[in-house]
């Protein structure tokens, strides 16, 4: 069936007066087919899934190969955002319950940033779980400084609490290891 109006706004509105008056558009048929909801608008919000009181859930059930949930921008100048305005402590949260995750990027300078507002706004890169895992910063840059951890204002802690055979503290180089304090007291 075909319903397609032209020339003017057109609605498809369903009134609950009641709980559990839902209102449901269904694909039947263990088939392969698709439900669509497509736009040829060209404003910015040209496709828009809107609540106005309750949340949203996206669930994907599908367990096969390639039956994932993919979110594609294709366009060079089309960006990707994940806002959120909540002041809790996963005001976003991205969670792997079982397998890893991969966040890439190329061609471009790229930057993971915490904004804090007030003392123990920590952000925190852990490895959790006591087995034989490492936590990796690695880099292939070929400048001097391939590689930083600078702080502006405070302090550096490096600090390791393993008091087995090898769980030392190694520094290794195939060039020299320049250490330099330009303080002026006695122990600097």
């Amino acid at each position: 069936f075909n319903v397609a109006p032209t020339g003017s706004t057109s609605s498809i509105l369903v009134t609950a007066s009641a709980d559990a008056e839902d209102f449901l558009i269904d694909l039947a048929g263990a088939f392969n087919t698709t439900l669509a909801l497509r736009s040829a608008g060209n404003a910015a919000d040209a496709l828009t899934l809107t609540t106005t009181a309750g949340g949203m859930d996206i669930s994907v059930t599908g367990d096969a190969a390639g039956e994932d949930l993919d979110i594609t921008t294709v366009g060079a100048a089309t960006e990707m955002r994940l806002t959120s305005a909540s002041t809790e402590v996963d005001a976003i949260r991205i969670n792997a319950s079982a397998g890893g995750f991969d966040f890439d990027s190329a061609n471009t300078t790229s930057t993971i940033t915490h904004t804090a507002n007030g003392a123990a706004d920590d952000f925190t890169i852990a490895l959790a779980g006591a087995f034989n895992s490492s936590l990796i910063l690695s880099s292939t840059g070929t400048a001097a400084d391939a590689l930083q951890i600078t702080t502006t204002a405070g302090g550096i802690d490096i600090t390791t609490t393993g008091a087995a055979a090898g769980e030392d503290i190694d520094i290794s180089t195939d060039a020299s290891i320049n250490l330099t304090a330009t303080e002026n007291v006695a122990q600097a």
